[in-house]
């Protein structure tokens, strides 16, 4: 089929735009024309030096956020047909292993993520397995669409799997990325009420609008005392989307006796306050990933329009200029929620 624009990750503050040939899909894979892929934090952070790859992930094509249109199906593909717009599962789950055989695919001892294991979305064409590609609904446009391939599925299972939220509880999320405001809408959805800590006005003004019962600026107020304010007894639950550390150590003295905190955003090693946790039978758990199941349960939620994604797409960049947009999310100096790339 001849070759491809793409961006490859060479390390850090080193993406290079190339020309490779478009990959040549094999029975139950799926080749896809990508229209979209967003730029999740976790890329940012690798090309800003602030999180770690391993060497597998040196010579990939970056991205795995995507959304596209089907161009052409292997053999034994009967889910998808060429032409159907479509998100992709950034992981492929073996389906073998223990974890996978009890319905935990999440925690898959052989998984395989585009844009680190294998060759991602910031390109042309994406070679996937069958069991990647799911429907994109017609009322979702590609670019807000790349949102169903990570920060709608991932705080999705937070929510659901890990904290296990119900009506009437109270919940603070911090972190206003991507991940931060699908889990407001989440834990709306789920009946509780919700506070959100945000740095920007921005951002907390945006909240306001998602849902959010009440807000916290984290600059100009005390994390704590704001919180105890609307919750003398502490909140039930407290999500960290945004990995930071603080934000860790804030939600361990906001969150009730017999709370639990779940923690989203990818972690340095922190300290926290044990001994806190013991007296108060507090509970601090990790999240990561989703299932299938729960990717699936995401496209149909904001499929009807019960998550809103359009106005979490803030920013949109051309392949060739893909440079620029990492600087920008490396800087900070913008508000930024949702970069895309638009090959």
């Amino acid at each position: 089929m001849g070759s491809m624009k793409c961006a490859v990750f060479y390390g850090r503050h080193d993406i290079r735009l190339e020309e490779r040939p478009v990959p040549h899909i094999g029975s139950g894979e799926v080749l896809v024309k990508i229209e979209a892929c967003g730029i999740c934090g976790t890329d940012a952070g690798m090309f800003g030096g602030k999180i770690g790859y391993g060497e597998h992930t040196v010579g990939k094509i970056f991205g795995h956020e995507a959304t596209g249109i089907v161009h052409d199906v292997g053999g034994d593909v009967r889910r998808v047909e060429t032409g159907d717009r479509v998100v992709v599962a950034p992981v492929y789950y073996c389906g073998e292993c223990k974890y996978c055989m009890a319905g935990d695919e999440n925690l898959c001892m052989n998984w395989v993520c585009i844009g680190e294991e294998a060759d991602g979305g910031y390109a042309e064409y994406i070679r996937v397995t069958e069991r990647q590609v799911y429907s994109l609904p017609d009322n979702i446009g590609f670019d807000e669409g790349t949102l169903l391939a990570d920060p709608v599925p991932t705080p999705l299972h937070a929510m659901r799997s890990r904290a296990h939220i119900k009506p009437g509880d109270s919940v603070a999320v911090w972190g206003t990325g991507p991940q931060g405001f699908c889990a407001l809408q989440i834990a709306k959805l789920s009946g509780a009420t919700v506070v959100v800590i945000a740095r920007k006005k921005e951002k907390l003004l945006l909240a306001r609008k998602l849902g959010a019962d009440a807000v916290v600026n984290s600059v100009t107020e005390d994390v704590r005392e704001s919180l105890l304010h609307l919750y003398p007894y502490g909140v039930d639950f407290c999500i960290e989307s945004g990995g930071y550390p603080e934000a860790v150590s804030q939600a361990l003295a906001c969150v009730k006796r017999g709370g639990r905190i779940v923690m989203i955003g990818l972690q340095k090693p922190l300290t926290v306050d044990i001994e806190d946790m013991l007296w108060g039978e507090k509970e601090l758990v990790a999240s990561v990933s989703s299932t299938y199941r729960e990717f699936e349960i995401g496209i149909q939620l904001a499929g009807t329009k019960q998550i809103n994604l359009k106005p979490l797409v803030t920013h949109r960049f051309s392949l060739e200029s893909i440079g620029e947009a990492f600087d920008l999310l490396t800087r900070r100096d913008e508000v930024v929620i949702k970069a895309v790339v638009i090959p």
